[in-house]
């Protein structure tokens, strides 16, 4: 038996040994495995850190966009809030505006109708002075009337008979004429008394 000598490669050179390049080639793997493990490692605390600090920051606009909100709301609100107050106050005014005109007219009214009441009650006076200055007039002159046909009757009384008729024609008249003035006088009498 012959012992195998050193292998040869195809140049006739001697052979490699590749046992340690494949040492080589899978330390430089597992120093490359590590490194990448690290790498990843960090490339994941800087995500997880990138993460938080953006969960903080989205935290932080939530809560000044809430504020925000609430001072958007709150002044919306107040703004409603003075113009319901104007919208009030004005309709204030309106009710005192017209209470005042009321007053006045009430008061012009009150004045015209006090007026009307003079004047109609001066006119009233007029009427009645010159109705009893008439009744007055037609009194004077049927007591003539009467006077003339009383002194007329006694110088006719105690002739004869057919002049007693003639006479009693005159007192028919006169008693007519008599009436007529007490028709009259009485129911103005009346109308003057309800004065």
């Amino acid at each position: 038996m012959t012992l195998p000598g050193i292998g040869v490669d195809s140049h006739g050179g001697p052979l490699i040994d590749p046992t340690e390049n494949v040492k080589a080639l899978v330390k430089a793997e597992k120093e490359f495995r590590d490194a990448l493990r690290l790498l990843d490692e960090k490339w994941s605390d800087r995500m997880r850190a990138a993460e938080e600090a953006s969960n903080r920051e989205k935290n932080d606009l939530r809560e000044k966009l809430a504020a925000a909100e609430s001072k958007r709301i709150d002044a919306n609100a107040i703004a409603e809030q003075r113009r319901v107050d104007a919208l009030l106050q004005a309709g204030a005014n309106a009710v005192a505006l017209a209470s005042t005109r009321a007053e006045l007219t009430a008061t012009a009214l009150a004045e015209r109708v006090d007026t009307s009441a003079k004047t109609l009650a001066a006119q009233q006076a007029a009427q009645n002075e010159a109705i009893a200055a008439q009744i007055d007039r037609l009194r004077e002159e049927m007591g003539e009337r009467l006077k003339t046909l009383e002194q007329s009757r006694a110088e006719i009384g105690g002739r004869d008979v057919a002049r007693e008729k003639g006479g009693d024609q005159s007192t028919a008249t006169v008693k007519w004429l008599v009436a007529l003035a007490i028709s009259i006088a009485v129911p103005f009498s009346l109308f003057l008394l309800r004065k």
